[in-house]
């Protein structure tokens, strides 16, 4: 047993040269390689820049796309021989810097000690305090290896190994390394305040998606203290949640593109679907059916944000289930467009759920709707809507709307429905809790002629509400009502925006605080009672789309 006050400490300065290293800011083009001769030649693990040869950084002399599952493998298999070769422990482990080039945060580790042992890290940095975690060090018997998040870009940051069995501490080292800059100039730490509330923030990461624009937004990953913990570069178009599949994490990068990535960093599947369609605004998983279903919009059409389709993870194939034109067709037939757009958003869909019984949930911005969609694989017709009966009144969709049952103001320009599946199995068959970010916010550029007087207190267009809400209903699809059961008030965001329970408290950002140049980002944590414990000021950009928490357990952290 390795006494625990002798720390073996190492000082490493790790820069890395721009268009070699993967964990730099290099987006070559991704191609399509299929000679892994070829690659396996021009690939190479190497001591970092100017170091001593204890971290280690991945040579990728003719700066690959990180995205090509070819390098990809290539990397995995240059790692694993050096690990069968190299005698590593945690005394001397394997070190890489960011090996995938999937999170610039991150520092790999890899070393062989006896089962049964657990590996927590410390990484400190002058000005940014300690991130503190334990690491899921996968299955393997014997073979420790893990994705260490914290590390700070363009800081030297201290990282302090210390593997323990039964409480006691059987091995630790310490290291230095100085990281490279984040892949886009982003908020390094969040200034925060705190609320009146006394309830304790639950662990786990903030992840912030939809960064200032739709293109190139990177996703990021704060701590408690509103730190910078992790980043997750992108390519094209930014993510709009993670999807946790098969021990792996999901997310696009592209406008076609959904990446599959395992918990040291590699990228195992790419799913790329026809350039007819693209991605926006949502995408969840169908465990049952293991597909994803998405949110998308003809590229060679006249609209956009109203189809909706399913990808099976098994064989790739994408396919078109749901045209709302074909749903709606009255809705939009009468839809106008708006001066200077190119397409018309008739309804824009930007959220998806599915109920506990297969149902599919859409929720229109446009209309201020909740829409209800049944038979999605075989005919797809439209069963209910929650929304104020004045929505619909005298057209041809008034039949389909749910009676309000109370005193109450219905949702206004939605975002983030979310659909409470194991509190509702508890509930009676036909009854499910729904919540979500009710953005209070009377305004449809398509439909002049609503008349939104039965939205009192809400805010419109240039007139700000004094808020917007947090929302949960209780809907019973037998009685064919819906129930405002649960609201408390959160900064006003006309646009965008999230809302998430999450654990004992809810996580809610209000993504576009004011509009234009005075347009912010507060994101935030409640209690129970919808009281404030802390709030987060995002100040990068004009919005952020969405930001969830997650724990990440059995994925970069040990449950």
């Amino acid at each position: 047993m390795v006494d625990g006050k002798k720390v073996l400490a190492r000082t490493i300065a790790v820069l890395c040269l721009a268009g070699v290293a993967v964990g730099g800011a290099v987006y070559a083009k991704e191609t399509n390689l299929k000679d892994r001769i070829w690659l396996n030649q021009h690939v190479s693990i190497e001591q970092a820049s100017s170091g001593d040869g204890e971290v280690q950084e991945i040579n990728n002399a003719k700066a690959v796309s990180f995205w090509n599952l070819d390098y990809q493998q290539t990397v995995t298999n240059k790692i694993n021989k050096e690990v069968k070769k190299g005698n590593y422990t945690i005394e001397n482990p394997l070190l890489i810097i960011n090996p995938y080039g999937t999170n610039t945060c991150s520092v790999n580790v890899y070393f062989e000690a006896e089962e049964g042992a657990t590996l927590e890290y410390e990484v400190s940095t002058a000005d940014y305090g300690t991130f503190k975690a334990t690491a899921y060090t996968g299955e393997e018997k014997g073979l420790y290896q893990a994705q260490m998040l914290g590390f700070m870009p363009e800081e030297e940051n201290t990282v302090t190994l210390t593997l323990k069995k039964d409480g006691e501490t059987i091995g630790t080292s310490t290291y230095t390394v100085k990281m490279l800059s984040a892949a886009s100039k982003v908020t390094k730490k969040a200034e925060y305040i705190d609320g009146e509330s006394t309830q304790k923030l639950e662990n786990g990461l903030y992840v912030a998606f939809g960064h200032s624009k739709s293109f190139d937004a990177n996703v990021y990953m704060y701590d408690n203290e509103g730190i910078l913990r992790g980043e997750l570069p992108l390519r094209e178009y930014r993510s709009d949640r993670l999807l946790f599949v098969d021990n792996c994490i999901m997310y696009s990068y592209g406008f076609n593109k959904i990446a599959k990535v395992n918990h040291l960093g590699q990228i195992v599947n790419t799913y790329k679907f026809s350039n007819d369609y693209e991605l926006h605004h949502d995408f969840i998983y169908d465990e049952e059916k293991d597909r994803i279903l998405m949110l998308a919009s003809s590229t060679k059409g006249e609209t956009v944000e109203d189809l909706i389709l399913s990808m099976d993870l098994k064989t790739g194939v994408t396919k078109e289930l749901i045209d709302m034109k074909d749903l709606m067709p009255e809705a939009y037939e009468n839809a106008v467009q708006p001066d200077k757009k190119e397409k018309l958003d008739w309804i824009h869909i930007n959220c998806l759920q599915l109920t506990n019984t297969g149902d599919l949930l859409l929720s229109s911005r446009e209309t201020s709707t909740i829409i209800c969609v049944t038979d999605i694989d075989t005919e797809p017709k439209l069963s209910y809507f929650i929304c104020d009966e004045s929505m619909w009144e005298g057209t041809a969709y008034e039949q389909y709307v749910l009676t309000k049952d109370g005193d109450f103001t219905a949702q206004a320009g939605q975002h983030s429905i979310t659909v409470m599946k194991e509190e509702s199995e508890a509930l009676e068959d036909g009854q499910y809790y729904l919540y979500m970010f009710n953005n209070n916010f009377t305004y449809s550029g398509t439909r002049p002629q609503i008349k939104w007087d039965n939205y009192k207190g809400t805010g419109s267009y240039g007139v700000p509400a004094d808020a917007s809400k947090y929302y949960r209903y209780l809907v019973d699809t037998n009685a064919k009502t819906f129930t405002l059961v649960k609201e408390f008030d959160v900064p006003y965001s006309p646009y965008v925006s999230s809302a998430e329970n999450y654990g004992d408290n809810f996580v809610v950002a209000s993504g576009s605080v004011g509009r234009g140049k005075q347009s912010a980002c507060y994101y935030g944590e409640y209690d129970q009672d919808g009281n404030l414990i802390r709030q987060f000021d995002f100040k990068d950009g004009n919005y952020v789309y969405r930001v969830y928490k997650y724990a990440f357990e059995n994925f970069y952290f040990a449950e």
